[in-house]
């Protein structure tokens, strides 16, 4: 196993980065302001490319920069202008990614861009800059020092490592003349960047069998300290980290504390989302759904949320054995035509979900074929696999690779999976011979189990 890798990539790259993976443009009429980089110091610069993003607790915008030819090291675009003028910039290639957390207010001319010991290091040297790139600087070397040795250290050389996040920040936020906005960013890092390493290692670690005998509060003050201000909102594990630290056992429980302790609209936004998700994720729809409607019914009522968190919950009731199959599903052939799932009522079907992507789901192609082959004929068992695919091209190309015959169906409404409940494919279904849910998650075509079940149906 590569620590090293593991370590970097999650650790060095999440700490920076702020917000989801996803962002969508501002609205038009925003203002911006041109940007541009001169990548000519980076090795094979053509291959890389610049992609910035505002840091806001909401409505931002992530906008890739373009070069004047193939070949140019130079790249450039407008920017939207953030509230507090600090944005991440991402300079990647095929194999190589850097972030890089900058203020951009007043800048003039091409920002210079290279690549020292392995962390992305720009030109500007203004207050703001300087204490923003020292601090990648140092947190870097510390998150490599650990993926170098974290399945080996000892606990109390990585205690002090991973302290010293915490230390480099309260250091450099407080360098004279620093804007405050930049000092309280640096800050936010530092507790972040402290629970995510404490996290990660001791994923890692427990992986060969050791333990980190402390955890992120040894290092931390309450997180209502640190974390309630819409800037702590820009950080994706922000919301994990508050929520994890809430007094009590319930949902309804947990959001007393989050009103009570949060007063930012941000925070608490993005932490009840974070909740409810995981509400909705987690609840045992089969046998406490009315309960779960009622709960949430008040909570949004209480707390006055959005009534779509109720509508989603009672959408996942097709989760409950006995239901049918969501008739908002459009599902089509590779000829474009629609097919109703209860075209196949009169015999159990067995549903597999997949896409031409996912490995797992393409390992299971043999055996589902060799399934297929022993109920060929069958009065009993009809098998169907509906891709998740968005592409219908890679959906085609891929059936035709694996010689897919039979029920080949793609989900063309994209809601399959989310009126499931499925979490991940592959995903493999069980439909009684009325066309209702038998079994919302039965064993894979390869599992051993498999074809006695299907073979005792009747």
């Amino acid at each position: 196993m590569n620590f090293k890798k593991s370590f970097i990539a999650v650790a060095v790259g999440l700490f920076a980065m702020s917000g989801s993976a996803a962002y969508a443009q501002n609205s038009p009429g925003m203002e911006t302001f041109p940007v541009s980089f001169d990548l000519s110091a980076l090795p094979d610069c053509s291959g890389f490319n610049i992609a910035l993003n505002a840091i806001e607790a909401s409505n931002r915008s992530l906008v890739t920069l373009k070069r004047p030819s193939e070949t140019s090291c130079t790249l450039s675009g407008d920017m939207f202008r953030g509230k507090n003028g600090i944005y991440n910039l991402y300079c990647y290639s095929r194999t190589q990614q850097y972030i890089l957390p900058v203020s951009l207010d007043a800048t003039t001319g091409p920002v210079a861009l290279s690549i020292v010991d392995g962390v992305l290091i720009s030109n500007l040297k203004d207050p703001s800059n300087l204490a923003l790139g020292k601090c990648d600087e140092l947190f870097s070397h510390i998150s490599m020092t650990l993926a170098d040795g974290v399945d080996k250290m000892p606990v109390d050389e990585m205690k002090s490592l991973i302290g010293r996040y915490a230390t480099v920040a309260d250091s450099i936020a407080s360098l004279p003349g620093l804007p405050a906005g930049i000092s309280q960013y640096i800050r936010i890092w530092g507790y972040t960047a402290t629970y995510d390493a404490v996290n990660l290692s001791v994923h890692l670690r427990k992986r060969t069998g050791l333990e980190v005998p402390f955890s992120a509060a040894n290092f931390l003050p309450d997180p209502a300290m640190v974390l309630d201000t819409p800037l702590a909102a820009c950080f994706s594990s922000v919301p994990s980290i508050v929520a994890s630290s809430l007094k009590g056992n319930t949902i309804e429980e947990k959001m007393a504390t989050l009103y009570s302790f949060y007063d930012d609209e941000a925070i608490r936004s993005r932490v009840t989302n974070s909740m409810l998700d995981s509400f909705l994720n987690n609840f045992d729809y089969k046998n406490n759904f009315d309960d779960g409607v009622a709960r949430l019914t008040a909570l949004t009522e209480r707390y006055s949320l959005p009534a779509t968190w109720v509508d989603n919950f009672k959408a996942r009731k097709v989760t409950i054995p006995g239901t049918p199959f969501p008739e908002a599903v459009v599902l089509v052939d590779r000829n474009g035509n629609k097919v109703d799932f209860s075209s196949f009522k009169g015999k159990y079907v067995f549903v597999d979900l997949w896409a031409s992507w996912c490995g797992p789901c393409v390992g299971e192609v043999p055996h589902m074929q060799k399934l297929e082959k022993e109920f060929e004929g069958s009065d009993d068992v009809t098998f169907v696999s509906i891709s998740v695919d968005k592409s219908e091209d890679a959906w085609l190309k891929k059936m035709d690779q694996l010689n897919m015959h039979g029920n080949q169906l793609r989900d063309s409404s994209g809601d399959l999976c989310t009126l499931l409940n499925v979490k991940g494919i592959p995903h493999f279904l069980l439909y009684d011979r009325d066309g209702n849910l038998l079994v919302y998650k039965t064993t894979r075509p390869s599992h051993k189990d498999t074809l006695p079940m299907l073979k005792s149906l009747k």
